[in-house]
């Protein structure tokens, strides 16, 4: 029985790893060995401000007509042109946990084929529904949960990387972090994970705890690596929400005067202002607003650059928002974050953080597991 078990197979691909636990070859407890990129980031948060499509690049059309054998621009006929394009999946970073066990880090092993997370257009999907996403989810970007133990293998995030771990159920507390496990695209994404009709167990992982556990390092890193980074913010202190909802347009950096509106689907709520800044703008009624924009996140530079876009975007639109419900409704509305995708960022994009609202209070005060959460998140 000894010689069996020391010959018995260890190495297995991600997806391997859930075909062979569905199968009933691997079991809780036991150990493999993976090779993949090991990330800080994830598509497992769909921030309420989310659709489906979008509207692209924003562009004039002006009219023309002949006039005395010459072509003119007519005087008042512009034509706002706008193409639309699947909305991507914000990235978001977990933070570390505090248990009795160490310092846990939940963090994605993506397979080594692993190159983006920006996604094409599925026209599969495009042809069943708009309102859930349409966007073609390579394998390569179906991670397996990794529970790292951040104290000892904090160094390896972010690398290309062959992890022996063991495979555990999820820890509740991860399991509760990751709220968005009903929705399709999340589903899809944790595939590899998260399987919700297993009769043992809906959620599994690799845990770095073990003591046989070790990470080995295959390469630094990615040459490059899109994502979309995203905060979300509610508005506060709305005297008149009909007013309120008329004024929006007229605060988004970038527009003409003469296009502040904003475009919606049937059955949806939100709404996307096209504008002439990298960072795209959403509103979902009544008081709910997204800001999101593309970044490699493996150049710095651009990081940093685009980081300071976003912002710069939300100052902006906090400003006039204020100004306009001062001079609309008598009363300045104040702006409070709420989410963003990684909340060591929080203090730099809004010098007041996040989740400092009393709307989050009162929910807080009321729930709590929603309160210890909270109060994890504000530390974070």
């Amino acid at each position: 029985m000894k010689n069996m078990l020391r010959g018995r197979r260890t190495f297995y691909d991600i997806s391997e790893i859930r075909d062979e636990f569905q199968r009933g070859s691997l079991n809780i407890g036991d150990l493999v060995t993976c090779e993949g990129f090991l990330s800080n980031y994830s598509q497992t948060f769909k921030p309420l401000t989310f659709r489906s499509i979008i509207s692209g690049s924003l562009k004039e059309k002006r009219q023309f007509k002949m006039v005395d054998g010459k072509v003119i621009p007519v005087p008042q006929k512009i034509i706002l042109e706008a193409d639309y394009i699947p909305f991507q999946m914000p990235i978001s970073n977990i933070p570390s946990l505090f248990t009795t066990s160490g310092l846990i880090k939940c963090c994605f092993l993506y397979p080594l084929n692993f190159d983006s997370f920006v996604f094409s257009r599925s026209q599969k999907k495009a042809s069943e529904s708009y309102d859930k996403d349409v966007l073609e989810i390579p394998d390569s970007s179906k991670p397996i949960v990794v529970i790292l133990d951040a104290s000892k293998y904090g160094s390896f995030l972010d690398k290309k990387v062959e992890i022996r771990g063991q495979l555990q159920e999820a820890p509740r507390d991860i399991i509760d972090l990751l709220d968005h496990l009903y929705d399709p695209t999340v589903r899809e994404i944790l595939m590899n994970s998260y399987f919700p009709f297993e009769e043992r167990t809906s959620f599994i992982c690799l845990s770095t705890f073990h003591p046989e556990s070790q990470i080995n390092l295959i390469d630094e890193k990615l040459e490059s690596l899109k994502g979309v980074l995203f905060t979300e913010y509610h508005a506060e202190n709305i005297r008149n929400i009909e007013i309120f909802q008329t004024i929006v347009g007229k605060a988004v950096p970038f527009l003409s005067d003469d296009y502040s509106f904003g475009l919606t689907l049937p059955g949806t709520k939100v709404f996307d202002y096209p504008n002439r800044s990298e960072v795209k703008f959403l509103f979902r009624e009544p008081n709910i607003f997204g800001f999101y924009i593309q970044v490699n996140l493996f150049n710095p530079a651009e990081f940093n650059t685009k980081l300071a876009l976003l912002r710069d975007f939300i100052k902006k639109f906090s400003r006039e928002l204020k100004e306009q419900s001062r001079k609309e409704m008598g009363v300045a509305v104040e702006l409070k974050m709420d989410f963003v995708f990684d909340y060591s960022k929080k203090y730099f994009l809004d010098p007041r953080g996040a989740l400092n609202s009393e709307e989050i209070e009162k929910i807080a005060q009321a729930d709590k597991d929603i309160k210890e959460t909270v109060e994890w998140l504000r530390k974070s």
